[in-house]
């Protein structure tokens, strides 16, 4: 069975725990990036098969992010999460991304996960 990766780019140290910690207890293996730029390095050495990235971060954004992964052909057909506190109903549609709103249920959370990969066997 391929092994699903997931990129988290997250800048609050708390919430990147407990994502890294749900993730990987679902049988998923995990790389953290704490900004924008971080991921983008990461994304040079890697290919996950999700990455969730939050909208709001220093050095580099997640808008900023998901405009650089979408010029670069090898990237592009990475599905990527948003998770956001901010207030903007049509985020999703004017980014054409999936929206997780914080504070976000870990059920969706789940789901989302489930959605886009497979854990691997453990």
């Amino acid at each position: 069975m391929s092994e699903c990766q997931i990129l988290v780019v997250e800048d609050d140290p708390d919430l990147s725990e407990v994502l890294v910690e749900l993730a990987e207890g679902m049988g998923y293996r995990v790389l953290h990036a704490a900004n924008g730029s971080e991921g983008l390095a990461i994304l040079d050495q890697n290919r996950p098969s999700l990455v969730l990235v939050d909208l709001l971060m220093p050095v580099m954004g997640g808008i900023e992010f998901l405009h650089t992964v979408r010029r670069r052909p090898e990237w592009q057909t990475i599905p990527c999460v948003v998770m956001t506190g901010a207030n903007d109903p049509m985020l999703g549609l004017k980014e054409d991304v999936v929206v997780l709103y914080k504070p976000f249920d870990i059920d969706a959370l789940a789901d989302v996960l489930r959605q886009h990969c497979s854990p691997s066997a453990t």
